[in-house]
Order: C-alpha cells, then sequence, then structure tokens
C-alpha cells in the first residue's frame, strides 16, 4: 500500500486544518495516510489519533533553524513516503528543501489554502520559489483568487488546478442559540463565525449592526475567539448593545449554530474559499460576505449578497435589505442550496483530489 504524507502547519480549528482531516480520513482507506505538524497539535489532532490515523509533530522552533530541517528530514526518512501533499507556504518549503536535499523519490503536491492580507511576497522569496517550485509536481489552489496570488506574486510557473473546499453538513446535537443568547425564540439572529482577528475584520460588522434600524427583534451572534474579542467587546459596551449582541466563543463544529441563524455575514478583508459559508450555502442560510478573493465566487449566482470591502453603510443597507424583503430572502435561500450542490460538495472535492493522486 503506498503512503501520503500530508504536511500542514497546525491541526487546530481552522479551515485548512478541517479540509487536511477530511483528505487524511477518506484516503486512509485506499493509502496508509500519516500527518506531519509543524507547528501546533490541537482538538482535530486528537481525533485523527483516534481514528488509527499516525500523527508526527515537529514542535519547530522560531525560524529557519538547521535542527527545524533535520527533524523535517527525519520524519520523511522514516514514513518513506509515495506521495508528499503540503499545504500552505512553510509545509511546501520543508517539503521541497526535503526533496532537493534528502533526495526523496516521493511526488509532491503543493495546496495554496489562504492569503496573508495584505499579500506581499519579498523578492528573496520570489526567486527562491523559482528552485523550490522545480520540485513541485502538482500544484493547486482552493479559489482562482488564490491561484491568481500565486501566479502573481509567488512566480509559480507550474499549472495550477483549482479544486475547490467541500463540505458535508452531518447530523449533529441540536443546539438552542436563542436559549444560549438568552433572547425570545422568535428573534433573528444574524451570525459571525470565524477567529476574532484583523483579516476576518469582525468590528465592520459590529459598526454596521450599530447602525441598522428598528433592532426590535434581531439579535447580533458572534461565534469564534481571538485577539479582537476584547475590542469588539469594550465596543459593545461603548454603544449599549449588551443585550443585543452575544459573544459565543468558540463552537466546533459550528454547523448547528449556523442552522438556526437567520442570515450569515462575513465581513473580512480577505477570504480564500470559506468553509462556514459553504455550511450556510448548504442549509439554506441566506449570506452577506464582503466582495473579496473567494467568497466573491462562492456568491456569484445570486446565492448570497457581495458587499463592498470595509464599508459600513454598504453592509447596513444589505442587512436591513435582507430583513426586510421575504421574497429575497426565500430566493436566496433556495439558490443558496442549489449553487452548493452543484460546486461545492465534499464528494466533488474528494474526487477531485482521488483524480490527481491517481495522475501521479
Amino acid at each position: 500500500m503506498k503512503t501520503i504524507l500530508f504536511v500542514t502547519h497546525n491541526l487546530t480549528v481552522g479551515g485548512t486544518e478541517v479540509i487536511v482531516s477530511k483528505l487524511a480520513g477518506y484516503f486512509s482507506s485506499s493509502y496508509n495516510v500519516e500527518i506531519l505538524v509543524l507547528d501546533q497539535m490541537g482538538s482535530i489532532s486528537d481525533r485523527l489519533v483516534e481514528k488509527g490515523v499516525k500523527v508526527h509533530y515537529l514542535n519547530r522552533s522560531n525560524g529557519w533553524k538547521l535542527k527545524n530541517f533535520t527533524a523535517f528530514f527525519k520524519i520523511v526518512r522514516l514514513v518513506r513516503p509515495d506521495i508528499i501533499h503540503a499545504h500552505q507556504y512553510s509545509s511546501l518549503f520543508f517539503s521541497a528543501v526535503s526533496k532537493l536535499f534528502f533526495i526523496t523519490k516521493a511526488k509532491l503536491i503543493f495546496t495554496e489554502h489562504g492569503r496573508h492580507y495584505p499579500d506581499k511576497v519579498s523578492l528573496k522569496r520570489k526567486v527562491v520559489n523559482q528552485l523550490l517550485f522545480l520540485t513541485v509536481n502538482k500544484a493547486t489552489a482552493v479559489s482562482c483568487f488564490t491561484k491568481d496570488a500565486l501566479k502573481r506574486n509567488e512566480w509559480l510557473r507550474n499549472k495550477v488546478e483549482i479544486i475547490y473546499n467541500g463540505i458535508k453538513i452531518s447530523s449533529l446535537p441540536e443546539v438552542d442559540i436563542h436559549k444560549e443568547c438568552n433572547i425570545s425564540k422568535t428573534t433573528r439572529t444574524i451570525a459571525y463565525v470565524g477567529s476574532l482577528r484583523e483579516v476576518k475584520n469582525p468590528l465592520l460588522l459590529l459598526e454596521a449592526f450599530n447602525k441598522v434600524k428598528n433592532k426590535e427583534d434581531i439579535h447580533l451572534v458572534y461565534i469564534g475567539d481571538g485577539p479582537l474579542r476584547n475590542k469588539i467587546e469594550k465596543r459593545i459596551s461603548e454603544y449599549k448593545l449588551d443585550e443585543k449582541v452575544s459573544m459565543l466563543g468558540e463552537k466546533f463544529p459550528a454547523t448547528e449554530y449556523i442552522r438556526k441563524s437567520t442570515v450569515f455575514v462575513q465581513s473580512s478583508y480577505s477570504e480564500a474559499n470559506s468553509l462556514a459559508l459553504l455550511e450556510a450555502q448548504a442549509l439554506g442560510v441566506p449570506s452577506i460576505v464582503t466582495k473579496v478573493g473567494g467568497s466573491a465566487e462562492v456568491i456569484a449566482d445570486n446565492n448570497g449578497l457581495l458587499v463592498k470591502s470595509n464599508d459600513v453603510e454598504d453592509l447596513k443597507d444589505s442587512i436591513e435589505k435582507l430583513l426586510s424583503d421575504k421574497d429575497l430572502y426565500d430566493k436566496i435561500s433556495s439558490s443558496s442550496k442549489v449553487v452548493f450542490n452543484e460546486r461545492f460538495t465534499e464528494e466533488k472535492m474528494l474526487s477531485n483530489y482521488q483524480k490527481l493522486f491517481n495522475s501521479l
């Protein structure tokens, strides 16, 4: 049986990590699957180990230190993979150097997920990339946005295939979002699902919500955690919105919270192919998202509302429009499910990766 080694930064809760977990679980029936984690283990790694997937932990030190590379090489030598699937740039760097100097015969696949914001790449990195990418047999991106970024900012000459993320909605224990927020059953909820950090711009949603008229029967719910939490809570108090906004913290998976929400909002500066947005689409929860990155590709067929990045008034107007126009709400809810089933199912994603592996 051939061996696949998935290389990733972390196995904490995040989009890339969830996709790696899905791939590992699916291919473990036809390949010997092992995972190499560079930086941080987490709840996803615990679940994979319980399922019998072998997880190696590098625990790399800060910077590009020699001991990080020697530790990486030792694991590759131990696993002896036929395919190395590197997710995101640092994973590619270690894997490519391993191929160059350890001279492993493993085929190398590189998958780009998200991009930094702002997306700036040094000239030094661009030059080094030309050597690294010589070792890459196949390159994929989770959206046209990430594919274009690889070509424009990384000078990637290899042909890049787009494989969109895909999800499957599983049956999970029911949640009572109204009870957790201490609000009436008839109150409509606006859900933000994601980390509370700058690139996600969670404060934009709060600013827009504060301007929404007639907030009597609506409630804003933040599902996620991160460095901006204290700043958001402070702003909630300043606006006297303590009874209109709830901070529920990290919920994984957040599927049932999205299902019970009236509207899903994503206010990011940059996105690649958000799994939370795909969940909202699959569940028919109308979405309002900033017109950035891969989100604009998901919401491209009248299956949601697109707003300008960092535009409070545009977001406020879209929230009011969606909550006041039942025909529009129902139309978006219905088209969301149709578009999801055509383009973003887990079955379609896994089939595309299966074809990719078979081609090697």
